[in-house]
């Protein structure tokens, strides 16, 4: 698999890039955060760590309706900090799904029913995973979901006083590739299968600032970004469950 440095020589080199290294990387960047920058199963931010439930838990306080992602507590199912990491790296979240219970828990939180929205089945999850916790019925909560912009993070309102728990709501949400800071810094998509795809976004990207059009960046958002966001929900059987068609009776 050719690393970040050597895919920034690969293009420098076959394409007689002239705008130096740095511009290079900042190029690739750009083209592999756009990658990211779809919601899909392989983006949701899972604590894989946690054995009881991949979801993170949104720790929440009396009389706080506002939660921003970028400095709220997030916790594991055994009341620890959750570390904002993928694969050791530090993610930032880009936005938040959902934020929804466990069928199991809202009774004995106290909270009525007519607080919850519809049932919904957890991104990414096989139903018939486990039945320790993956066969109970989970209800998304309502609220409003504010997306990141430069003064903060995603955020979520929730409708009524969440009430003081860490316990309680399980949040779903994507993050962001980690930025590419240095040469050194690993690519978080495997370059063997999207070297093309990376070249046509850098390349396309250097040819539309210098000439106000690209051919190659063109194809990398009209055909490259659709397939690894396709490529991205393959196996939906697993990630998203399947339901048969309606049919009613006439």
């Amino acid at each position: 698999m050719p690393s970040t440095q050597e895919l920034i020589t690969t293009i420098i080199d076959d394409f007689h890039v002239d705008i130096g290294r740095t511009r290079v990387l900042a190029y690739l960047d750009r083209a592999q955060r756009r990658m990211f920058s779809y919601d899909c199963a392989q983006t949701v931010f899972y604590n894989t760590s946690d054995p009881e439930f991949p979801w993170p838990i949104l720790s929440t306080t009396a009389g706080t309706l506002s939660y921003d992602l970028s400095s709220c507590t997030l916790l594991d199912s055994d009341g620890s900090t959750v570390s904002r990491t993928v694969d050791s790296r530090t993610v930032t979240i880009r936005r938040i799904n959902k934020v929804f219970v466990d069928s199991s828990d809202w009774q004995l939180a106290g909270l009525t029913r007519k607080y919850y929205g519809g049932s919904i089945q957890p991104m990414g999850i096989n139903p018939y995973w486990t039945s320790q916790r993956y066969a109970n019925q989970f209800y998304e909560i309502p609220g409003i979901i504010t997306d990141r912009n430069n003064d903060f993070g995603p955020t979520f309102t929730f409708g009524e006083d969440p009430g003081t728990h860490t316990d309680l709501y399980y949040i779903e949400m994507f993050y962001n590739a980690p930025e590419l800071t240095a040469e050194t810094t690993p690519m978080f998509i495997d370059a063997d299968v999207w070297e093309e795809a990376l070249i046509d976004g850098v390349v396309g990207y250097i040819e539309d600032w210098r000439n106000g059009e690209s051919k190659r960046l063109d194809r990398f958002r009209n055909y490259w970004l659709k397939k690894f966001w396709n490529s991205a929900n393959e196996g939906s059987d697993q990630k998203r469950p399947l339901k048969p068609m309606a049919r009613p009776c006439l």
